[in-house]
Parts: structure tokens; C-alpha cells; sequence
């Protein structure tokens, strides 16, 4: 269990460095965050018990790396990447809500981004239709996942489960 732990620790650190980089565009600021992130108190406490953090918070950086790729990449030439991405953003998001209830939080944030700074404060002139079916397509991924493993969930059971 301990390297499992250590490994997804080590997951988690490259994922920060590379969201770091992804950001500034520097390499010094990416080995920083990484480093940073390494000395946080709670990684160095929960190294050695076997928790769900470590895998909520790579499935959370993976959201966030997802997204600014979506938003970054984003093309109407080739609509399958972004539809695909688009979901895999939704999937990942769906995983993430059996670890940790952050995932709703993050996709309003995701839509509150796109609607009040892309449209609103940037003053988009053409609001992008596709991109707003993306990342409806994003929310339709996640609900369907859930419901997909609630049910699953639910058999292995034999009754139902809470949904929260």
C-alpha cells in the first residue's frame, strides 16, 4: 500500500509541475510547484496511511490539466478531439465523485469560467455554439458515468446505494 501511495504521490507531483508549466510557461516555476507540492504538510502526513486523498487530488489536478487543454486546443476543425477530450474531462470528473464531492463544484467553476469570463468580460463577439455542446457533452459524460456505476454499485450490493 505504501508504494502505491508513493507512487501516486509521484503522479501528483509531475501533474503539478506540468500545470505549473502549462501556466507560466517556465521551467523554474514548474520544478518549484512540484517541489512545493512535495513538502505540503498533508503529503508528507498521509504517506504512510493508505487514504483516499492522494487519488482525489490526481483525479483534480487531471480535471484542471484537461480543462486548460480543452480551453487552449480547442478547434472547430477537428471536432472528435474536442468532443473526446470533452468527455474524458466528464469521465474523469464522474471518478473523482466517488472519492472526494468536489466534482459538481468544479464543473459550475468550468461553466461560471467559460460565461462570465469568456463571454462577459472578454466580450466574446461570436459566442461558440460547439464549444458550449462540449462541454454540455462534458456534463452528459459525467451524469452518465455515474449512473452507470451507482447502478453497478447497486447489483454488487443488492440494494440501492446513497447517491451522495
Amino acid at each position: 500500500a505504501i508504494l502505491f501511495i508513493t507512487f501516486i504521490t509521484f503522479i501528483n507531483v509531475i501533474f503539478v509541475s506540468y500545470l505549473s508549466f502549462i501556466i507560466t510557461k517556465k521551467n523554474s516555476y514548474a520544478f518549484l510547484a512540484g517541489l512545493l507540492y512535495l513538502f505540503l504538510p498533508s503529503v508528507i502526513l498521509y504517506q504512510n496511511i493508505f487514504s483516499t486523498e492522494h487519488i482525489a487530488i490526481t483525479l483534480i489536478i487531471t480535471s484542471m490539466i484537461l480543462f486548460i487543454i480543452f480551453e487552449n486546443k480547442f478547434t472547430v476543425r477537428k471536432p472528435t478531439n474536442n468532443v473526446l477530450l470533452a468527455l474524458i474531462l466528464g469521465i474523469t470528473l464522474s471518478f473523482l465523485k466517488f472519492f472526494k464531492p468536489v466534482s459538481i463544484i468544479i464543473i459550475i467553476a468550468f461553466l461560471i469560467y467559460y460565461i462570465f469570463y469568456k463571454v462577459l468580460y472578454i466580450k466574446i463577439k461570436t459566442v461558440n455554439y460547439f464549444k458550449i455542446l462540449c462541454l454540455l457533452s462534458m456534463i452528459f459524460a459525467y451524469s452518465i458515468t455515474n449512473l452507470f456505476v451507482f447502478n453497478y454499485i447497486d447489483s454488487l450490493v443488492g440494494e440501492r446505494v446513497n447517491r451522495n
